[in-house]
C-alpha cells in the first residue's frame, strides 16, 4: 500500500495533475485507493460504465478496442480520464500486464 506522500510523489508526475497544489494533491492522495493486479487482468472492458480513472504507479498496461491492441500506457500516465469527464461508457478495454 503506498503512503500519502508516495501517493502525491506519482500524482505530481502525471500530465493530468502537474500543476495541482500540494493540499489538492494531498486530499486527493486519502481518497485514491490502491489498485494491485494480477498477470492479465483486466481492469475494464470496453463499453462499461465509467466511475474511475487509473494511475499507472509501475509496469505498463495495454489498451484494446474489438480485441486489437491499439496502445500502451505506462509508468505516471492516466488511464480512463476522458470516459469519466464526460461521463460515456469506455471506449476501450485495459489489460495488465503489457505482454510482449
Amino acid at each position: 500500500m503506498l503512503s500519502i506522500a508516495e501517493k502525491i510523489a506519482c500524482l505530481k508526475k502525471t500530465e493530468l495533475f502537474a500543476d495541482i497544489s500540494e493540499e489538492d494533491l494531498a486530499r486527493f492522495a486519502e481518497i485514491a485507493d490502491d489498485v494491485y493486479l494480477t498477470d492479465d487482468q483486466t481492469i475494464f472492458n470496453e463499453e462499461e460504465k465509467s466511475d474511475a480513472v487509473y494511475f499507472v504507479v509501475n509496469g505498463q498496461m495495454k489498451l484494446c478496442r474489438s480485441g486489437i491492441e491499439f496502445t500502451t500506457r505506462g509508468q505516471n500516465e492516466c488511464i480512463g480520464v476522458a470516459a469519466v469527464v464526460v461521463e460515456e461508457p469506455r471506449s476501450a478495454s485495459v489489460i495488465y500486464p503489457l505482454l510482449n
